[in-house]
């Protein structure tokens, strides 16, 4: 599966990483990060110690069919992040809201008028974020996504 990772802090690393091992994912993210990950890959400290080659952008300019984007920006990011890519979702996309913090998704349905799947999920998964390139695995946890 296409998944584009929009929001690449902690979580969307984290999320990113994982399902790197059996899918063609990119993380976008900040300069910094993106820059890191690029040049040594996605490096996992904590619980786990693994680096992920893994491709990374600042932005997007191109979603493929049956692509899932999984969006970990802050909430309050949520509106800008997807007008930016709103012309290039397609109507096979699907859309993961991991988030912090409640009704995220009620902003993409309302920017993209309702036109795609977009789910709600929460998790509880302890990952921080020490440095560009790098995201610490502090504690296990479980992710639910809506039904």
């Amino acid at each position: 599966m296409n998944i584009i990772v929009l929001g690449a802090g902690a979580i969307g690393s984290f999320y990113g990483a994982k399902l790197s091992k059996l899918n063609d994912v990119i993380l976008v993210g900040r300069k910094e990060h993106v820059e890191k990950i690029n040049k040594n890959g996605l490096k996992i400290i904590g619980l786990e110690n693994k680096i992920y080659n893994i491709r990374a952008t600042t932005k997007i300019s191109k979603i493929d069919n049956n692509t899932l984007i999984l969006l970990t920006t802050k909430v309050f990011d949520n509106k800008n992040a997807i007008i930016k890519i709103k012309k290039l979702i397609r109507n096979d996309t699907l859309i993961l809201c991991l988030q912090n913090g409640l009704s995220g998704e009620n902003i993409v349905k309302k920017i993209t008028k309702n036109k795609y799947l977009i789910f709600r999920a929460i998790t509880n998964f302890g990952i921080s974020f020490p440095n560009p390139g790098i995201i610490k695995y502090n504690n296990h946890g479980y992710t639910s996504i809506e039904k």
